[in-house]
Formats: C-alpha cells, structure tokens, sequence
C-alpha cells in the first residue's frame, strides 16, 4: 500500500496533469497576440500579420500583432518571458533572434527558455540601391569597394543581426572593406537609401518590390541560388563571383514550459494557415519559400543554427 505521504505526491501529480489537459482543451481561452521584435511594415511584421489575421479564423478568437523593437528582439522577449506559458502569447523570431542570444541576450536569455513552434517562411537577402544609383550590379559595387575602402555605407537591421553577419561575411568573400551601418528595421535602412543617405540597403526582395516597380530602387544582388522570377534581370551573387547563398527565415515561437497539448492546437491551427491558398499567394507575390521545420523539427533546425551562430560570432569577435 502507498503510504499518506506518497497518496498526495501521487493525487497531487494526476491534478497537475488533469489541469494541464484541461488547460489544451479550453485553448484558446482569450485572444492571441503575436509580439514583432521589428517596425511595422517589415517583412516579419508583414508575416506575424498573415498569419494573425488567419489564425483568428481558425480558432476563433481575436489574434494581434504588437511591436516591440527595442534592443534587438530584448523588448520582444522579455514581453513573452512575462506571460504565463499558455500559448496565448507568441513571439516571431529569425536568425538574428539565434544571434542576439549568443551575445548580447547571452545573459538574459537561454535557447531552451522558448518553445520553436514553426518556421513560416524564407527569402533571400537582397542588395538595394537608390534608383539613380551609380551601380547596376554587385560587379561594380564591389569594384568601386575596392579603389575607395570603407567608403560604401550598407544598412540594415542591427548590430550583431543576420543582416550584419550576412554583411560581414560578403564583404570577406569579396575581399572588400565597407562600413555598416545599423538601424531598428530594414523598412528604416531603405529610407535612408531613399534618401540618399547611404548607399546600400542590405534587406529582402519583398519588403524591397513595391519600390522597385516604381522605380525609385533597384537591386543589385541576390543571395539565392538562381535568379527570381517577379526579378529575371537581377544576377544572384554567386553569378557575380561573390560565393554567398543565405536566406532569411522567420518563425514563431512560444514560452518555455507550454504544454504538448496546446503546442498541437497552434501547430495544427499553423499548418492549416499555411495550406490556405491565400496565404500561399502571399508567399508567391514576394517570391518568399514556405517554411520547412515545424515542432521538434523547427528545434533541431534552430539548435544547429544557433550552434553554427555562436562559432561565426567568435570567429568575428562579436561574442561576449
């Protein structure tokens, strides 16, 4: 016979696990919101809100998109790490999220601190110049680069981001010195390219296609490879002998601690957005792959890109 003490451990382990169960299936019990480490009008905010306003459909209740930029995805996650891990709060992250936690949130944060839900997405970084820009390829870019060292000034999200290390590393490959230039969104560092600031917007195709139709951008390189369709004429950088091939992947992600149960509400709420024909045209008009990880997958994939993050960080000399 179990003795007294032995009786409550085990009524109280079977009420903890009737409460967990019961908890996925009272998901969802309020609205949703879905915390943006980046400006609106970014191509992540644009995701996190494709999503959003599908997900509401699927599981009826209301589904915001909220932003919070400061320090690097810090304000985002330190918003999540203060809910209660019920799966009624999200947060979109990216490989510069796998970044940051191997430097500046290093002390802050821990991979296993977050359940990797699901990778929605992935594009190509793209190199974006004014319209009237002197440059028509990465050729001419880099060959200017090299009679002006550090002259160049390059945009884009962060410092210590996946825009900077794509950054860095291209700027190796090509042998060629420039200076980077961070700022709080892409949508930022391409106005500053508007506006004559700088003079490269290192960024996406898609946050870049209503600007190029217009004419008043252009882009210059690709890291893709092979060319895009809705960009026939743009060259990827490997045709321009700069051997770069990176793409900028977003996802989502809830607290630690989330239980099974309401993990595989949202993944099957996710896997039903993505097979909405809607949102499959979403992909396809900024010429974006659908994401290929979701649960324990999305995990593995993470966890080796965060391992692969922490060995190029040192290797800069960008860790702490």
């Amino acid at each position: 016979m179990f003795s007294g003490k032995r009786n409550s451990k085990l009524v109280l382990t079977l009420c903890c696990l009737f409460a967990v169960m019961l908890m996925g299936a009272k998901f969802p019990s309020k609205e949703i919101t879905i915390i943006c480490g980046s400006k609106a009008g970014a191509p992540i905010d644009v995701m996190a809100r494709q999503v959003a306003a599908r997900l509401e459909k699927i599981l009826g209740k209301p589904v915001i998109v909220e932003n919070r930029t400061g320090g690097t995805q810090a304000e985002a996650l330190s918003a999540l790490r203060s809910k209660p891990a019920d799966g009624h709060t999200l947060v979109t992250v990216t490989p510069t999220t796998l970044q940051v936690l191997n430097t500046t949130l290093k002390d802050n944060f821990k991979f296993e601190d977050f359940v990797w839900l699901s990778q929605v997405n992935a594009e190509p970084y793209a190199l974006v110049v004014k319209g009237d820009s002197q440059f028509n390829n990465v050729k001419e870019l880099m060959t200017y680069a090299k009679s002006n060292p550090g002259k160049i000034k390059v945009g884009g999200y962060g410092t210590g981001s996946s825009h900077h290390l794509a950054f860095l590393e291209m700027i190796e490959l090509a042998g060629v010195k420039m200076a980077w230039m961070p700022f709080e969104g892409a949508p930022e560092a391409l106005a500053q390219v508007l506006g004559g600031h700088i003079d490269v917007a290192h960024t996406t195709p898609s946050l870049a296609l209503g600007h190029i139709k217009a004419g008043t951008v252009k882009v210059v390189g690709i890291t893709d490879k092979e060319r895009l369709t809705l960009l026939p004429d743009t060259p990827t950088l490997k045709e321009q002998d700069v051997d770069q091939v990176l793409f900028q992947w977003r996802g989502l992600i809830a607290k630690g601690g989330t239980s099974p149960e309401v993990q595989e509400k949202l993944l099957a709420a996710l896997q039903q957005v993505y097979a909405d024909p809607s949102f499959q045209k979403y992909l396809a008009d900024g010429q974006q792959k659908p994401g290929q990880y979701s649960g324990p997958a999305f995990e593995k994939f993470a966890l080796e890109e965060y391992e692969v993050a922490k060995k190029r960080l040192s290797q800069l000399g960008l860790s702490k």
